[in-house]
């Protein structure tokens, strides 16, 4: 009966884990979101207006990070919500707040290697779209 036992609980486990990595963006698994995307009056608020570029150009961008546009608007809103002044960037404090969001437990230490490799220029601070393509490349 032991064994069983132990089985039952690594399939609970196992099947855990499995839905857990089957929500990371890259799955086009999830047929649901799609019917639910994002309108386009929000595309637009969210980034049209404010990176002055076209639909075209983003869908351009969503695929080249092989993400999904509602995926990449999503990420745009839980990026705005900690992006308090709206300036498109957001700082290490912050990036640790949308990643807890987002379902990422980071330490300390992964959190700094992650935000230097993510400022590039070392302004102390992030562009989602630098964000985005280190999110979406994560495995």
């Amino acid at each position: 009966a032991d064994g069983n036992q132990e089985l039952g609980y690594d399939d609970v486990v196992g099947q855990k884990d499995k839905d857990a990595d089957d929500e990371s963006l890259g799955s086009d698994e999830s047929d649901l979101e799609e019917d639910v995307g994002p309108t386009d009056e929000e595309i637009n608020e969210i980034f049209l207006k404010r990176y002055k570029m076209s639909k075209e150009e983003l869908q351009g961008m969503a695929d080249k990070m092989g993400i999904q546009l509602n995926n990449l608007c999503y990420l745009k809103q839980e990026f705005d919500a900690y992006d308090e002044d709206r300036s498109g960037y957001i700082d290490v404090k912050e990036l640790k707040g949308l990643l807890e969001k987002l379902g990422e437990e980071l330490s300390d230490e992964e959190l700094d290697q992650a935000f230097k490799e993510l400022d590039s220029d070392n302004s102390g601070e992030i562009e989602f779209f630098e964000f985005v393509e280190w999110f979406t490349s994560e495995d």
